[in-house]
């Protein structure tokens, strides 16, 4: 399945500080800062989702 084209924008405000920590690990993890905290969000969203959503079986009702 391809991947949606990324066609939405979020803006954060970040201290000159923040953002340079940002972008240091990023770049260790040899990515770009909005790539890195675009997955770092993501897992957060998983997380939270499995921890708060109802869970469902394979045809999709709530167990």
């Amino acid at each position: 399945m391809p991947k949606a084209p990324k066609t939405e924008f979020l803006q954060i405000r970040l201290s000159q500080e923040d953002r340079g920590r940002i972008a240091h690990v990023a770049s260790n993890e040899h990515l770009e800062p909005s790539t890195w905290a675009r997955q770092v969000l993501l897992k957060a969203v998983e997380d939270w989702e499995k921890l708060n959503l109802p869970k469902q079986d394979a045809e999709g009702r709530e167990r």
